[in-house]
């Protein structure tokens, strides 16, 4: 970005955005990566044991104090939703 006294050529301001957008799709690219990776070692378990790794990854990725304040229901069922989200559900929908 741009500050208010910056005053750049349009060939830097360029070279500048399509460095920004290749380093966005090389993150974007990396989270695909791992969460197919994720998905892949998931899809060999039984379902709860599915549901447990999920949890456990949530936990970990999770902001301190909402992992403090999250109940066992709800994190089964942010669990049970990113299952869904890798495409490791059962035939049927989640509950909303």
């Amino acid at each position: 970005m741009l500050g208010e006294d910056e005053d750049i050529s349009f060939h830097a301001a360029r070279k500048r955005w399509y460095l920004q957008r290749s380093q966005e799709a090389l993150k974007f690219r990396r989270e695909k990566g791992a969460a197919r990776k994720r998905a892949n070692r998931l899809a060999k378990l039984p379902r709860d044991r599915q549901i447990y790794e999920m949890s456990r990854h949530i936990m970990k990725t999770l902001p301190p104090d909402e992992a403090y304040w999250c109940s066992p229901e709800r994190l089964e069922q942010m669990a049970i939703q990113n299952l869904y989200q890798l495409e490791l559900s059962l035939a049927t929908p989640p509950p909303h």
